[in-house]
């Protein structure tokens, strides 16, 4: 895979992280406080909605780095990284996937968990199919 197509992965990844982690929180805040959001009543005014803001809020941070690393630093260990990421979050979805159920949100958990395993496939494919550096490069006949 190109230096350019591992930019680009780890950049969508990033807004990917940042938005959808950044969202869940407002929502999670909305529910929390005001009884709105996708979780509604469920969250309002409960301690346990703690677990959901950390998570979407690490989220959002990890993708903010991606978004960094993706401009400054796109070295192989960032997709190893972003990999693991999407592993915890897929499989956590999986788990417990009757919390979707639960809370009538199985659309936006099928979403979700497609989008971690499609993530946690091209990271893997990113360090499986890296360039050689330029020097290591075979010389053009």
């Amino acid at each position: 895979m190109s230096e350019r197509a591992r930019r680009l992965l780890l950049t969508a990844d990033g807004v990917f992280l940042t938005v959808i982690g950044g969202l869940q929180v407002v929502f999670e805040f909305l529910s929390y406080y005001r009884g709105a959001g996708p979780l509604g009543t469920d969250f309002e005014g409960t301690p346990y909605i703690i677990g959901w803001v950390e998570n979407h809020g690490l989220a959002m941070l990890i993708g903010l780095l991606l978004l960094l690393v993706a401009r400054r630093n796109p070295q192989p260990f960032w997709h190893a990284f972003a990999l693991a990421v999407h592993v915890l979050q897929g499989l956590a979805n999986i788990v417990f996937w009757s919390s979707f159920v639960h809370f009538g949100v199985v659309p936006m958990g099928v979403v979700a968990t497609i989008a971690h395993v499609a993530f946690v496939v091209l990271h893997a494919a990113a360090l499986v199919r890296r360039e050689p550096p330029a020097a290591l490069a075979p010389a053009p006949e």
